[in-house]
């Protein structure tokens, strides 16, 4: 096993309202928030178990999206904006 060292900065919470045309408001918050929902997909890292439980412990519950699937996950879409 590797050990990492992990740098963070400041975290930032984005909560985007989405429909089926597109993103129609989104809010920035600095920080994280509480007892969120976490979707994911079916990634092997978002199954990892210290993954799911530091998410739980901080009063997180993890929801996890169907197998192939993308069709349910149109965030995705939404954030490639973000990420270019």
């Amino acid at each position: 096993m590797k050990s990492v060292v992990f740098i963070r900065g400041k975290r930032y919470t984005i909560l985007p309202a989405l429909t089926l045309d597109g993103i129609i408001a989104a809010k920035i918050i600095e920080g994280s928030c509480k007892n969120n929902v976490i979707i994911m997909d079916n990634a092997v890292i978002h199954h990892d178990e210290a993954l799911v439980e530091l998410i739980e412990e901080t009063g997180g519950k993890v929801v996890y999206l169907p197998p192939y699937s993308p069709d349910f996950n149109p965030i995705e879409t939404a954030f490639l904006t973000l990420k270019a």
